[in-house]
């Protein structure tokens, strides 16, 4: 549960509703290149601002912090379901229905290293079931198992 409340994609969704990407000093190229709304900047400026909160205020300011900013995150752990990624989803429907777990392969590693894009598909029996991109191999392996589970029909993501 811990997981899926401080993932990358959720501390980013928190940082946007607290409009934190608006405070955000970058750079010219880094500005150019959308900054702003890049997730893991924006999970990254949360962790830094409640880390900051943290050393100026102390630990019971610090978490009365972030359990505010969490709250709406935290109310959506009601079942296990709730909690599970794309892949380890398509996993356990893929492993309950063939015994067979889906493998990932990384098709493509393109751009410059500030700003990389992959592409992996996920494969089972030899098939590919969705392709997905992503600013690092974990986010696309994700984004391809989401597809896999839209092509497939499987809930929370049909």
């Amino acid at each position: 549960m811990r997981a899926f409340v401080v993932r990358a994609d959720s501390l980013a969704k928190v940082a946007r509703r607290l409009g934190l990407g608006a405070l955000m000093k970058l750079g010219k190229g880094e500005e150019q290149a959308g900054g702003r709304a890049r997730p893991s900047l924006l999970a990254d400026l949360f962790e830094a601002v409640a880390g900051a909160v943290f050393l100026s205020r102390g630990y019971d300011a610090a978490r009365t912090f972030v359990l505010w900013a969490l709250e709406e995150s935290l109310a959506g752990l009601s079942s296990p379901k709730a909690t599970a990624d794309p892949k380890t989803t398509l996993q356990e429907h893929l492993q309950a229905r063939t015994k067979c777990a889906p493998t990932y392969r990384l098709v493509q590693d393109a751009g410059p290293d500030h700003a990389k894009v992959f592409v992996s598909e996920v494969v089972h029996r030899g098939k590919v079931l969705g392709k997905g991109s992503g600013t690092s191999k974990k986010a696309s392996e994700q984004a391809a198992a989401e597809e896999a589970l839209r092509a497939l029909g499987v809930p929370p993501f049909a």
